[in-house]
């Protein structure tokens, strides 16, 4: 399990930052493998990947591929509450499996707003993992979406709206923890939060507690009806739904351009061109006056 994450860490982030990837090429010696995976986790959401996990081993081969539609949805959702409040002309978003294996899933999501897959990795994947299947009060809920509004910087948004994409996260949040994929995250959470202690990533058997295992499980078969086995990442759809409250009565701003103007598409003669077309005279009138010279210094014709 281990070396398939780090191979898929390292891949992504020879596409995404190739600059990074030397850097984790090469294992440094006495490193914790596991603190080395987040790490690369954590630059990959830097650079607007959300890289997520998880474990289907209970669940029967026929629903996994059920139960990975569910995730992503699930993620897209909350992408999309957080994103269409805040940010609402970046809403796009993306997510693929990392290769072929359906029993431990690697979902990589790529969005377009770095401080909202940032959120994602440093809060919402690290509560998700330690708190799924827990009874949860959603005074708790509700603490979560405000350290992530706060690390968005929401507070000067009108308090009608900040109270929308609060509730409709918080029941997003409480939905997400009901999905049957047991999820694991590659990211701790960027600051404390309460008193919740993530598991760390372990490369041992299973137990009763929840930890994955060393190898990984025999490949899906590559004729499954959703997935197929090729060097291909297969792509998991996201829908994007509106979000589940009210708009506001205040107008909203639209943001949509078709496409930026081509060269060809100017007109000749530019309103910069235009302006300075015409050269600027003095007229005849106007005085000169002589440049002035030091003291005591004459003038070339001695005068």
């Amino acid at each position: 399990m281990i070396a398939r994450l780090e191979r898929l860490l390292l891949k992504l982030l020879q596409k995404h930052a190739p600059h990074l990837a030397p850097s984790f090429a090469v294992p440094v010696a006495g490193q914790e493998p596991t603190l080395r995976l987040q790490e690369m986790a954590h630059r990959l959401a830097s650079y607007n990947v959300l890289v997520l996990m998880g474990d289907l081993s209970a669940v029967p081969e026929k629903d996994r591929m059920a139960c990975i539609q569910d995730w992503a949805q699930a993620y897209g959702r909350l992408h999309h509450i957080l994103a269409q409040g805040l940010f609402p002309a970046y809403i796009n978003l993306k997510a693929h499996l990392a290769d072929e294996n359906v029993t431990q899933p690697v979902m990589v999501i790529e969005g377009e707003i770095n401080a909202v897959i940032q959120a994602l990795a440093g809060f919402v994947t690290p509560y998700l993992a330690a708190r799924q299947h827990r009874p949860i009060s959603e005074l708790e809920l509700s603490g979560l979406m405000h350290t992530v509004l706060d690390e968005l910087q929401a507070e000067d948004l009108p308090r009608a709206r900040y109270t929308q994409i609060h509730d409709a996260a918080v029941a997003q949040l409480g939905r997400m923890l009901q999905v049957r994929i047991h999820m694991i995250t590659l990211t701790p959470f960027d600051r404390p939060f309460g008193n919740i202690q993530v598991a760390p990533l372990r490369a041992t058997p299973p137990r009763p507690t929840g930890k994955l295992p060393e190898q990984d499980k025999p490949k899906a078969a590559a004729a499954t009806a959703n997935v197929t086995a090729t060097a291909e990442l297969p792509s998991v759809p996201v829908q994007t739904p509106p979000m589940p409250v009210a708009p506001i009565e205040a107008p909203a701003l639209s943001y949509e351009l078709e496409r930026l103007p081509m060269d060809e598409d100017l007109p000749d003669d530019t309103p910069s061109e235009q302006l300075f077309r015409q050269e600027v005279r003095l007229s005849k009138t106007d005085p000169i006056l002589p440049i002035p010279r030091p003291p005591g210094k004459k003038s070339p014709n001695g005068k």
